[in-house]
């Protein structure tokens, strides 16, 4: 079934990618994000409490902050910055000191030095980076349920056409080719780095193919291996404000996005992302808790550090 979703997803990505990245969000975009904070916040027992109350804390004030910008309040040059670098640093904190996560540690730095001393387009690469993130955490899960081959099939076919679709972005054969200089590609040249002509192309190919392939995961197959979601889990998640992050992220992207695409999609999908975006972070921020965690304690391994809720895998 997955290796069907991934050939759905190229051809759509192939074939009409403009109507991919502008809509895809708009419509997937608030439930896949609601799947991300359910399963890593909420569900998650391979991290401590304490750790995910600081991940949905950060993150509830990155959104509130977010909204604000969204709705014409000035806020500080550095605000969003420093909250994304409190997002990535405070949850390491509650887990491990510095001299015990060294490559966690130095990771944070790295992002902090690079958001709050440079114009780098940091946001783009953790945007494209999140999107491998979910295929990562998708494979890691379903190495012990899919059969081998299967997961090995799945990799080669998601390898195997982001290949194929990079290099047709290169020659007059692809839709990407000719219409990327065009006005109405600007809302997303952000995601090429300035680069021009098929390397652009090809790079707005892979994030449109693996955006898609994002949403998937997250509101499908994950759900699928982790079983069916309890919901009289969310009443315990009061005790730290997921529910209100929740619900911000619900009227913010599920009622007023799809009303506003009505009238200018392009701002409804640049208020989506605006609102959104802090969810990218927050899966780099639960992933360097939990190496950190597992390091900590000496049973640190790329796929322990990718599979969250041991217990329920």
């Amino acid at each position: 079934m997955f290796v069907g979703v991934v050939l759905v997803a190229f051809t759509i990505a192939a074939f009409d990618p403009y109507r991919a990245l502008l809509f895809s969000p708009i419509l997937l975009g608030a439930p896949h994000a609601l799947s991300d904070i359910w399963y890593l916040l909420v569900r998650d027992s391979g991290v401590p409490l304490r750790v995910r109350v600081a991940l949905a804390a950060a993150s509830g004030l990155i959104l509130l902050n977010a909204g604000l910008v969204l709705f014409g309040w000035k806020v500080g040059q550095h605000v969003d910055s420093i909250l994304l670098v409190s997002l990535l640093a405070i949850p390491m904190a509650l887990v491990v000191p510095a001299n015990k996560a060294v490559p966690q540690w130095a990771t944070v730095a790295a992002f902090a030095c690079v958001l709050l001393a440079t114009s780098f387009p940091l946001r783009a690469v953790v945007a494209h980076l999140h999107n491998v993130i979910a295929l990562i955490f998708l494979f890691t899960l379903a190495w012990p349920k899919w059969r081998k081959g299967g997961v090995a099939l799945a990799v080669f076919v998601v390898v195997g056409l982001l290949v194929f679709g990079m290099a047709l972005s290169f020659t007059n054969v692809a839709v990407f080719a000719k219409p990327i200089a065009s006005p109405s590609w600007s809302p997303f040249l952000s995601l090429t780095f300035g680069a021009k002509n098929g390397v652009a192309g090809a790079l707005l190919f892979s994030y449109g193919f693996l955006q898609l392939l994002h949403f998937a995961v997250w509101i499908g197959f994950i759900p699928l291996l982790k079983g069916d979601i309890e919901w009289k889990k969310v009443g315990r998640a009061f005790g730290f404000g997921l529910p209100i992050l929740g619900v911000g992220v619900i009227l913010f992207t599920v009622v007023a996005a799809p009303l506003s695409a009505m009238i200018d999609p392009l701002k409804a999908r640049e208020a989506y992302l605006t609102l959104v975006s802090f969810h990218g972070w927050m899966e780099i921020a639960w992933l360097l808790a939990h190496s950190a965690q597992l390091m900590a304690s000496k049973e640190f391994s790329l796929r322990k550090t990718f599979l969250f809720d041991a217990a329920g895998a």
